[in-house]
Formats: C-alpha cells, structure tokens, sequence
C-alpha cells in the first residue's frame, strides 16, 4: 500500500467556449471539475499502473464535496469522511 498525502487540494475548474471574442461577452458551454494537487496526481499515476494507493489530505466545504465527487467518479475511490469540524482526516480514499 502506498499513502500519498495532500494538505491543500485544489479543485481545478475549466471552461469550453464554441468561441471567445475580446471585449464582449463570452457564452459558456460546458463547466469541468478536476480533483488536483501533487499528492492526488501521484496518487492517480499509482492507480493507472495498478498500485494500491490510498490518498488523504483535507477537503472541506462546497469545494471538499466537489473534490471528493470527482475522485469518486474518476477513480472509484472509496472515500471516509469524520463529521464535524475540519480534521486532517476529512478526506480518505482508497482505490
């Protein structure tokens, strides 16, 4: 088991456009959300080449949610949430 550990996961959020002009209001088609930060894309790299890895670090908030639903859908993961305030154990996914 490998353990990679992320203090301060970043959600990653994207933008597609059919166009973008200078000076005028730009539509948007379609919002992404991406779990990111260096022990997450570690633990993602592991999991692509079949390591069992379990990824922690915090995530709390409307934020923490949208981290954890990412990871979820993309990687599978198993995920532990402590109710209450924010600990270091907030966030605990296993894939």
């Amino acid at each position: 088991m490998i353990v990679t550990v992320t203090l301060n996961p970043a959600l990653h959020v994207g933008y597609a456009a059919r166009q973008v002009s200078l000076g005028t209001a730009n539509l948007v088609s379609r919002v992404a959300y991406r779990a990111g930060g260096r022990g997450l894309a570690v633990a993602r790299v592991l999991h692509t080449f079949g390591h069992d890895v379990t990824a922690a670090g915090l995530a709390g908030g409307a934020a923490g949610e949208m981290i954890r639903t990412d990871l979820r859908r993309e990687l599978g993961l198993t995920l532990i949430r402590q109710p209450g305030r924010l600990s270091p154990h907030d966030l605990a996914c296993t894939c």
